[in-house]
């Protein structure tokens, strides 16, 4: 079985509620596959994570955390996504936790 391994780029950022009882994550990935345009691919879930954030900064403060995460390296096999999530459980008070 292959083991999958990439150079990750993972973007994250929080959002901070009012009184935080624990984060909520919206995740989208920016990679593509190689030799492809890849606007389609998940173009459209990036775009609307960056809308959904502009439109919670310009609302009042939610109750809860909120962690936009854009993962790298999603056509290898979820390498991102699983990279930030071991990340975060390595690190406390990272954007995760």
């Amino acid at each position: 079985m292959p083991f999958p391994v990439a150079d990750v780029r993972n973007v994250a950022a929080r959002l901070p509620g009012r009184a935080s009882t624990k984060a909520v994550a919206l995740v989208a990935h920016y990679d593509t596959v190689l030799h492809a345009p890849g606007a389609a691919d998940a173009g459209s879930a990036v775009a609307a994570l960056l809308e959904t954030l502009r439109a919670l900064r310009a609302g009042p403060p939610l109750r809860n955390d909120v962690v936009f995460v854009f993962t790298d390296a999603e056509e290898l096999g979820m390498v991102g996504a699983e990279a930030f999530v071991a990340e975060s459980a390595r690190r406390p008070g990272s954007a995760w936790s």
